[in-house]
């Protein structure tokens, strides 16, 4: 049994995008890529890829002994099915990210897929790990009965409120799973943690409460694992006016962040300090956070360096949440130990979207959540309200667009992104959130991923006692 927080909205990937569906999506269904727990890329459906036309073109390998729960053989038509129908104007699933890049597919036999795109954008790659393949028989109610290439299928009159899976017997893969897993809905925090020590739940994926969590790891019938996620906190600073249209200005207020003691104080057991936006167990991330090495001495030395660079109030925007403001008054009495007058000014949270939009604010707090896309995560994102630009990073990131991005040129491409963007810190991350993965004592093979929808996987590889 696996607690999770929040029903699913549906099984459709053509249709469905949220965290909660893909979790169970992805143990139904399969991509042709996956993302293993350093958002990694590695083959699934496909056994082998290659980028040419300078990322113009990727050519995929499919694997020739896979069926669909219902007998169907899976071919390339499948996946072509998939991008088709998926890109459609009326659909907003997962698919859509990849079918708006393709310009054509070629299916040149059963075993061979090319997919042709509108630009160079290899990291496409990454997009394709949340796209499962759809049988090119899919029924009209796919969405609630859906068939994949998975290792479990779903079991059809499940009791209310749980959804049963059970083991799909012509798996390709190796499966030590069990005969059946089942999604129950524990919505609260301590409800997960009764369940888990009363031994009628066995795995969990998702945040906890530090009470909760910690009873758990005093459990001896229990393990905790957390990992750090890509759900982060940051202080965006209007990099268009004086003094943050100079990089200087934000690297030093960056470099000042007390983000362990805003970590141990206000978010205890739940997120970890963080400079960058993904956790550093990925490969492009590793080592670039040297550039904010130093803390308040580094910070003092631009400030020395460069002048008076803050001559005025700055005013620091956060909206009504106890949380973001007692992170602004940490932030405003830090700055303010070293001669930076701040002033905080806290709005309920549309009007605080709304000065966001216009630009009216010195700095700004916020949350969000980046991808295991290097080009999406430094790229200039939809809600730029930093209103920041880099020619450096942009061409980087062009270059690193030609070349597959597993290749050891396109991770140090991606590295050198992330340094030119911590040097120009358009955003100072404060924090990561954190996933914690609770499962009985015994069963192994299982442990948390940074990305709630790549939790469950690989359920198959799990083994129980």
């Amino acid at each position: 049994m696996i607690a999770v927080p929040a029903p699913a909205q549906g099984l459709d990937p053509r249709e469905r995008i949220d965290p909660m569906s893909l979790q169970r999506i992805l143990v139904v269904m399969e991509p042709l890529v996956a993302l293993d727990a350093t958002l990694g890329l590695r083959p699934r459906l496909a056994t082998a890829w290659a980028v040419s036309d300078e990322g113009r073109t990727i050519t995929f390998e499919l694997r020739d002994d896979v069926t669909f729960h219902d007998g169907w053989r899976f071919t390339s038509a499948d996946v072509r099915f998939t991008i088709e129908t998926g890109g459609a104007p009326d659909r907003q699933g997962t698919v859509r990210a990849v079918a708006n890049l393709v310009e054509r597919i070629e299916t040149p036999d059963e075993r061979t897929v090319v997919l042709h795109l509108v630009a160079p954008a290899a990291h496409v790659l990454f997009d394709l790990a949340r796209m499962p393949i759809v049988p090119a028989n899919a029924a009209a109610d796919f969405d609630e009965r859906p068939i994949g290439t998975g290792p479990y299928a779903l079991e059809i009159g499940a009791p209310d409120g749980v959804q049963v899976l059970r083991r799909h017997d012509a798996y390709w893969g190796e499966h030590t799973g069990p005969e059946r897993i089942a999604f129950q809905l524990v919505a609260r925090s301590v409800d997960v943690a009764d369940a888990m020590l009363a031994g009628r739940v066995h795995l969990s994926h998702r945040p906890l409460d530090g009470a909760d969590r910690d009873r758990l790891a005093a459990a001896p019938g229990v393990a905790v694992e957390v990992v750090a996620n890509t759900t982060g906190t940051y202080l965006g600073f209007d990099t268009t006016t004086a003094p943050f249209d100079d990089a200087d200005a934000r690297r030093a207020l960056s470099l000042l962040i007390p983000r362990a003691p805003i970590v141990e104080e206000l978010l205890p057991g739940q997120a970890v300090p963080s400079t960058t936006m993904v956790p550093p167990v990925v490969s492009w991330a590793a080592g670039g956070d040297a550039v904010l090495e130093g803390g308040r001495a580094a910070a003092e030395a631009l400030l020395a360096q460069n002048g008076p660079l803050f001559e005025r109030p700055l005013v620091l925007l956060t909206n009504v949440n106890p949380l973001r403001e007692a992170m602004a008054a940490r932030i405003q009495s830090t700055f303010e130990e070293a001669g930076i007058d701040v002033r905080v000014e806290t709005v309920e949270f549309v009007p605080y979207l709304n000065r966001l939009a216009e630009g009216d604010f010195d700095l700004f707090l916020i949350g969000t959540v980046a991808t295991a896309n290097p080009d999406q995560a430094l790229g200039a994102a939809a809600l730029n309200y930093e209103g920041y630009e880099d020619a450096r990073i942009a061409d980087l990131l062009a270059q690193a667009a030609r070349l597959d991005p597993t290749s050891d040129d396109a991770i140090a491409l991606y590295r050198e992104a992330l340094v030119a963007w911590l040097e120009g810190s358009p955003r100072a991350y404060l924090s990561l959130g954190l996933n914690v993965g609770v499962r009985a004592a015994g069963i192994t093979g299982w442990a948390p991923h940074p990305l709630d929808a790549h939790a469950y996987q690989d359920l198959h590889r799990i083994a129980l006692p």
